[in-house]
């Protein structure tokens, strides 16, 4: 009894104390687990419940901003804060689990370490594009009930969203203390909310394409290193 009630707090310490059901249908969160192997792997059900929170708040943006007037800006924020949210449960779920590279590595899917390590920050990568197109989906619905933005605007929006992921990311591959995860990844979400308002209002800039480049290259770099030196 002791031991199963021990079980169950782990368990609930590595998902968040979120509910191990994901109410999806299997053949989907399987697909989903292959598609993001091996970040699935270490992030587990939390990975597919925080996505399911942000596909279910997007569709909610839309409503609101079709039916009660919510504003543009106040859905990009919103976003901003979801897509981030995943990228740091994600990290927080892979430092609090019990699974380990070595784990991993028994399975006959990689030929190295240094394989897996890489096709996790692949596949990380693949789930800040997936988020973003996402994110983007859901304004442009919103700006169909308003005014639509340039295309400098979304493009803002979308490549701001896939570098601040990478970034949540790389520091969460880097990082192996909760604390400071926590305290890093707080200080991005104000850093990066601040610096993309800034760059969303300055769009039609060109030192804009200079610093949203910038920021890709500092989020890519930081990924790279992360994935040589660390875990």
């Amino acid at each position: 009894m002791h031991h199963l009630a021990y079980q169950t707090y782990i368990n609930n310490i590595q998902t968040g104390w979120l509910p191990s059901n994901t109410f999806a249908p299997d053949f989907l969160t399987q697909g989903f687990r292959q598609f993001f192997m091996p970040m699935s792997y270490f992030a587990g059900n939390l990975l597919i419940q925080t996505c399911q929170i942000l596909l279910v708040s997007g569709l909610l943006a839309i409503v609101a901003s079709g039916f009660f007037g919510v504003t543009l800006h106040f859905v990009i924020g919103f976003t901003d804060m979801l897509v981030l949210m995943v990228a740091i449960f994600v990290c927080w779920s892979k430092l609090q689990t019990k699974m380990t590279w070595d784990q991993l590595y028994l399975l006959p899917i990689y030929s190295s370490l240094k394989a897996i390590k890489q096709a996790y920050h692949v596949s990380a990568v693949k789930l800040a594009f997936c988020l973003a197109l996402f994110q983007l989906l859901v304004l442009l619905a919103c700006s169909f009930f308003s005014t639509f933005e340039t295309v400098a605007f979304y493009l803002v929006i979308f490549t701001g969203s896939i570098a601040g992921f990478v970034l949540c990311v790389a520091l969460g591959s880097m990082i192996k203390s909760a604390l400071t995860l926590s305290l890093c990844c707080m200080f991005v979400v104000i850093l990066h909310s601040a610096f993309k308002s800034y760059l969303l209002n300055h769009e039609q800039s060109a030192t804009t394409l200079y610093l949203l480049l910038g920021y890709v290259v500092i989020a890519t770099s930081l990924l790279v290193y992360s994935n040589k030196k660390f875990d």
